[in-house]
C-alpha cells in the first residue's frame, strides 16, 4: 500500500531543482511499497452486474503480478467461480470475466464506486 503519496507541490511554491530532485527521490522511495493485486472486472447476476475483485495475494512489483495472472487465467476463473457460489435459486453468480490487471487496492476501489458499488 502506499503508505503518502504526492503528486503536485504545496500551493504557492515554485518548484526549484533541488525540491524537483528531492520530490523524485521521495515518490522513488515511497513507490517502493506498493503493493499490487491481480484484479478482475467480472459479470455477474448480481444488481451490479460489473464488478472488480481483487486477489488477496499481494505483489511488490507489478511485472511479476502480470506475469502470474497472464500464466494463470483458468486458476483465477476457477478461484473466482467457487468463491462468488451460487444464488438462492442454485444460478451460479459469477457468469464471466471482462478484463485481468494487477493494480493497487486504491485503484480498485475507485473503479467499483465508478460502476456503482
Amino acid at each position: 500500500m502506499i503508505i503518502y503519496k504526492c503528486n503536485k507541490y504545496p500551493k504557492n511554491t515554485t518548484p526549484t531543482p533541488q525540491s524537483s530532485a528531492l520530490f523524485a527521490h521521495l515518490t522513488e522511495r515511497i513507490n517502493i511499497h506498493m503493493v499490487y493485486f491481480i484484479t478482475v472486472l467480472i459479470i455477474t447476476t448480481l444488481s451490479v452486474p460489473l464488478g472488480w475483485v481483487q486477489f488477496s495475494q499481494s505483489f511488490t512489483d507489478k511485472a511479476i503480478c502480470e506475469k502470474f495472472m497472464k500464466e494463470n487465467p483458468r486458476e483465477i476463473l476457477l478461484d473466482i467461480s467457487k468463491w462468488m457460489g451460487t444464488d438462492a435459486n442454485g444460478r451460479k453468480i459469477f457468469q464471466g470475466a471482462k478484463k485481468f490487471e494487477c493494480m493497487s487496492y486504491e485503484e480498485a476501489v475507485k473503479r467499483n464506486v465508478e460502476l456503482g458499488h
